[in-house]
């Protein structure tokens, strides 16, 4: 990003095990070297990076739902849920509102089975 090789920049859950401050402050630098006409998509599973000063559209959900019998994914903005400012896009994230949490019924249905 620094030597402007490219206009587009992927970064998919590069920084999964890492401190999480360090994940925001490298998303940070990010940030500030990214150009006018250049595009970023940062990947993460870290959800204090929910509480970074974006604003709502910077967020994208990936949800997965069960139609006929088949998982589908989708995208969903934040914007597209939330319409207030004062809405947190942690709280509906740790509610679910995305249906972007992972499933694990299977995990409990697995605990029910050892304890027997």
């Amino acid at each position: 990003m620094i030597a402007k090789e490219s206009s587009f920049y992927y970064c998919d859950e590069y920084f999964s095990y890492i401190q999480s401050d360090i994940e925001k402050r490298i998303f940070g630098i990010m940030l500030d070297h990214i150009g006018e006409n250049e595009q970023l998509i940062f990947t993460t599973h870290n959800t204090d990076m929910l509480d970074l000063n974006l604003p709502k559209h910077s967020y994208t959900f990936l949800r997965k739902q069960l139609e006929d019998g088949v998982y589908k994914v989708s995208a969903i903005s934040a914007s597209e849920v939330l319409k207030r400012n004062t809405d947190s896009i942690r709280n509906v994230v740790e509610n679910d509102v995305f249906s972007s949490l992972p499933q694990d019924s299977l995990l409990d249905e697995l605990e029910l089975e050892v304890g027997k």
